[in-house]
């Protein structure tokens, strides 16, 4: 299960901001939903992180 942790660890020095399209790509092995995905980001949008 995808979680919002899971999410925030694809972020780091050398990888300051990442499109949708790679969020989804770095956890399609997973199986996780685009939408779940894209559901997380919408949420973290909403409360400032950018």
């Amino acid at each position: 299960m995808l979680r919002t942790p899971d999410l925030l660890a694809l972020f780091d020095e050398s990888h300051r901001s990442r499109t949708v399209r790679e969020l989804i790509d770095a956890f399609d092995a997973l199986g996780p939903a685009k939408s779940t995905v894209v559901r997380l980001v919408a949420t973290l949008e909403q409360r400032g992180c950018r």
